[in-house]
């Protein structure tokens, strides 16, 4: 029996009548109420106008202009805008310190982070269920940075000169050509695993495989599923090959890490973070992306601006020299280094948009606006780092530019470091919810990017002198995956 004659048969026709003359103008008043009586200006299609699929591709396709022109008409307060996977509420940064008080229950950068990212079907809810991959960051990585440094150093020499630059053999005046992205993504899976399961497992090749493996299956299911209506995301998640490879796994992984952890905790053996990450390395692996990233632009830079690289061979040179070696004091020295990256960082932006938030409970802003729950906001971090109120010349590398002004008064400033955050440098999120692996990010990045440095000289193919432009996708912004870059070991690094 088809639906309208199941009502027929059970509710009088004038009941049916009256019900329809509720509902109808309900229903039309909820969606001209979507269309123009929203209280926050938009920026991009409509999609309760023009359609979800196309209010998406819209900004898939267009996100850095439309991003560009909500900060340019909004900069000081508000506006929405349809991003590729859900509607968000965009903040100017001037309600930050008002934000950042607030508790993790009412704005949560946890929520937000799985739900945008799928975490039911990625495995990445783990951050509702727990906060260890937090907690290992803020305690363990950073308590131990010193013992840490020179581990990661040593497998940052394994794993450029026996793996990934291999090619590169002394006495050679040859330049090796690799695509800069994937080598050093490979590069960073084995240096963040040496910190995060420790040495021998670091270099089994079965954990480095499955490590690198589930980082890819992970965003393959978010980037396949974001784009679908929510009702479609359960049926064709079941049908995706990544989801049946994620979750061997982690069963690989349980088979390779539980007896290690088993070992050491009988035979009172070295932990290192292997006690604090059983449940959640792989959390820490997924953020290898956005290191590699860094550390890519940064090649990138030195070889359209080759004439920054002596400074920075003469500092890291002194550095480790005064501190007897390649230790965290040497690394913590490296003042013009830190400050190159974190101006290709702000030039060369790893996404549209930071401090993304989701409201779990209505709050009020100190202009008033009532922001509803279920809101998700974020802020404009690209078009912030490029403004010329906080940055003169915003579109002018200067690479010293953070460590001139950190030396502005004399004495070292912490809050232009690398890692730090600010109201003018979102990169690394803001507050309480300010990204906790951040600390060891730098670490590792500077370290990598050191040793390069040292003993290799790097270019582009010749004829290049300009780096790539950056791709641009939804709010996602990554450099080139692509681009050659010609090595060969230095003379001196024999």
């Amino acid at each position: 029996m088809s639906c309208h004659k199941y009502a027929a048969a059970f509710m009088p026709k004038e009941a049916i009548g009256y019900l329809a003359c509720l509902l109808v103008p309900a229903i039309l008043w909820l969606y001209l109420r979507k269309i123009v009586g929203s209280k926050f200006p938009r920026v991009g299609k409509n999609p309760w106008i023009h359609g979800l699929a196309n209010a998406r591709n819209d900004f898939l396709k267009n996100g850095r202009a439309l991003t560009e022109e909500g900060y340019q008409k909004y900069r000081g307060s508000m506006y929405v805008v349809q991003t590729a996977d859900t509607e968000r509420l965009i903040l100017s940064n001037s309600f930050l310190d008002e934000l950042r008080a607030l508790p993790e229950a009412q704005l949560s950068s946890r929520a937000a982070q799985c739900d945008r990212h799928l975490g039911y079907h990625t495995t990445l809810d783990v951050v509702n269920q727990s906060s260890l991959h937090s907690d290992v960051c803020r305690a363990p990585l950073t308590k131990h940075s010193a013992p840490l440094a020179l581990a990661l150093y040593e497998e940052t020499q394994f794993a450029l000169t026996k793996v990934s630059l291999a090619k590169c053999v002394p006495d050679s005046e040859d330049y090796e050509y690799f695509s800069a992205y994937p080598m050093m993504m490979n590069t960073l899976n084995r240096v963040m695993s040496r910190a995060l399961v420790g040495y021998p497992m670091c270099r089994n090749k079965t954990w480095l495989s499955t490590a690198m493996s589930y980082t890819i299956n992970a965003f393959t299911i978010s980037g396949t599923l974001r784009d679908q209506y929510h009702f479609l995301r359960p049926i064709i998640y079941r049908f995706l090959p990544a989801r049946r490879e994620i979750y061997r796994q982690l069963a690989t992984a349980n088979q390779l890490l539980v007896p290690l952890l088993k070992e050491r905790a009988t035979t009172g053996g070295k932990i290192d973070n292997l006690q604090w990450l059983t449940d959640s390395a792989f959390i820490g692996l997924a953020a290898i992306n956005a290191s590699n990233m860094g550390v890519v632009n940064a090649i990138f830079d030195l070889c359209a601006m080759p004439e920054y690289i002596e400074t920075l061979r003469k500092e890291i040179e002194k550095c480790t020299t005064e501190a007897g070696g390649w230790n965290l004091s040497a690394i913590n020295n490296m003042e013009r280094l830190d400050s190159f990256l974190k101006e290709s960082q702000r030039i060369n932006h790893p996404g549209i948009f930071s401090f993304n938030r989701k409201v779990l409970k209505p709050l009020t802003l100190s202009n008033g606006s009532v922001i509803p729950k279920g809101t998700f906001i974020a802020m404009p971090t690209y078009f912030i780092a490029r403004d010329a109120e906080y940055y003169p010349s915003p579109e002018v590398f200067q690479p010293w530019r953070f460590y001139e002004k950190s030396k502005a008064n004399g004495k070292a400033n912490s809050q232009y470091q690398f890692c730090s955050t600010s109201r003018e440098n979102l990169a690394f999120g803001y507050g309480k919810s300010a990204c906790p692996g951040r600390f060891f990010a730098a670490l590792q990045m500077k370290i990598i990017l050191a040793d390069l440095v040292m003993r290799y000289d790097f270019k582009f193919p010749d004829g290049q002198t300009k780096r790539p432009e950056s791709d641009f996708a939804d709010e996602r912004i990554s450099p080139s995956k692509t681009q050659l870059v010609g090595f060969r070991l230095r003379k001196l690094a024999k």
